[in-house]
């Protein structure tokens, strides 16, 4: 399997600006399927669409942001998963909250299919990623 972090993009850790990252309004996000500008990386696919919820400004303590992309298809995918986990969130609520994205090749751009938000909660302290409020 295909495994790559981006690292070369400076996109493995990066720490952004405290925020509420705990239900985001309905519409925050743009519509499905999105469309990336032509030649842009899939990384950067991700983050644009994910520019809403993730904050615009960095400082270094508040939150960190990991970027996995993976694909089954070797070196010149047609299809990639990006996996974007926020963790160190100022919430009382939640632990972490992980975005899982496929993107597939069009001719010229990637785009961004489907998308899946998930949490951890910090109360039950659980490993588990769900969908559910935290109690």
């Amino acid at each position: 399997m295909f495994r790559h972090t981006f690292a070369s993009l400076a996109f493995t850790t990066l720490c952004l600006a405290a925020g509420q990252a705990g239900a985001e309004p309905a519409g925050l996000l743009p519509a499905l399927p999105y469309a990336g500008q032509p030649g842009q990386q899939p990384s950067r696919v991700a983050l644009a669409w994910l520019a809403p919820v993730l904050g615009e400004g960095i400082t270094p303590a508040s939150r960190q942001l990991l970027l996995d992309a993976r694909s089954a298809e070797g070196e010149d995918p047609r299809q990639v998963t990006i996996t974007v986990t926020q963790s160190g969130l100022l919430d009382d609520s939640l632990r972490d909250v992980r975005y899982q994205l496929v993107l597939s090749r069009q001719a010229d751009h990637w785009q961004i299919d489907s998308s899946l938000r998930q949490h951890r909660c910090r109360r039950p302290a659980d490993r588990l990623w769900r969908t559910t409020p935290c109690a």
